[in-house]
């Protein structure tokens, strides 16, 4: 028996609730905890807490961040600076995503280009590690500005582009470029017969799954689906966008193995059930190594990984 909204959103408050005004390391690494669990057995629920016009999935996603409240005045000050050098690239960019995206009016064109400005002028004052803008930044920044108050969304792209995933987002993408390399790992491990049917049609991951990777799945026909999948990647890890890639191409595997032309099943990312995709998920992470374990955790933040896994011709920042 479904157990009700109500007593699931209590369940969810009470671990996003400190007993202490200063919790320790030890204390919020307890609540993530207790956050991670929530989010495999029930989902988020989608309501509002009470008297705040706030959501749960806005509390959780900052906690699963660890953002505070944001500076807003530091925010409007960099949007204040105006077009970017990179604006005409970002403009082009957003209308292509959100035409895509079925995110609908949650989040509107100059929101998205407001916040992918805003951080072009923000790494122009910074040292990063990261490009001031390629392609794909878009397909992070709608989940967090459909969740999150504008101003929030901004400093959670900060974070999740310069800490969690990095390597993803230099000059030549090769931390995507070696996300490709460790599916077609897995998938050996996993699905021989489906690796040698795609290599028999000389469909090779650096095609479909490159394009799947820098989705972020956001681009599913429905969006409740890409939020369940970022609830899922917030709480254990952006880096398992790579055995949820490989889990979509398992799900349809009977699909792919009866056609000639494999990779346009494969690259059709738009239909999926959340559920079932995380589930395949952690069947995946069961059966991989120790070793891949740790490439697919170092592959988005560890250089030396990336250089190892990725082409000459690839590299560059």
């Amino acid at each position: 028996m479904t157990e009700p909204i109500v007593i699931q959103s209590q369940r969810f408050l009470s671990a996003l609730t400190f007993d202490t005004p200063d919790p320790t390391d030890e204390d919020i690494e307890e609540h993530l905890n207790q956050l991670r669990i929530l989010i495999l057995k029930y989902g988020i629920p989608d309501v509002k807490m009470k008297h705040k016009d706030v959501s749960i999935r806005e509390r959780v996603w900052k906690c699963l961040l660890r953002i505070g409240n944001a500076d807003v005045g530091e925010y409007l000050s960099l949007v204040e600076k105006g077009k970017s050098p990179m604006y005409d690239d970002i403009k082009r960019d957003s209308i292509r995503t959100l035409k895509k995206c079925s995110v609908g009016s949650a989040v509107s064109q100059d929101q998205l280009e407001r916040v992918l400005n805003a951080f072009v002028h923000y790494h122009r004052l910074k040292s990063m590690d990261v490009a001031q803008y390629v392609q794909g930044m878009c397909m992070v920044a709608i989940p967090l500005l459909c969740v999150l108050p504008e101003p929030d969304a901004f400093f959670a792209f900060v974070r999740l582009i310069t800490k969690h995933c990095p390597m993803y987002f230099r000059k030549n993408l090769e931390g995507i470029h070696a996300g490709t390399v460790i599916i077609d790992d897995f998938m050996g491990e996993v699905d021989r017969q489906l690796l040698k049917h795609l290599k028999s049609h000389s469909v090779r991951s650096n095609v479909w799954a490159f394009s799947n990777i820098l989705s972020f799945f956001t681009l599913a026909s429905k969006w409740d689906e890409t939020l369940q999948m970022w609830d899922f990647f917030l709480a254990f890890g952006m880096h398992l966008i790579i055995p949820s890639v490989l889990a979509h191409a398992l799900l349809i595997r009977k699909d792919v193995l009866a056609s000639t032309a494999p990779i346009r099943l494969l690259e059709d990312i738009q239909s999926f059930q959340a559920k079932k995709l995380i589930e395949k998920v952690r069947d995946i992470m069961k059966r991989i190594s120790e070793s891949q374990h740790s490439l697919l955790l170092l592959h988005m933040v560890d250089s030396e990984v990336v250089s190892e896994l990725v082409p000459e011709h690839l590299k560059g920042k």
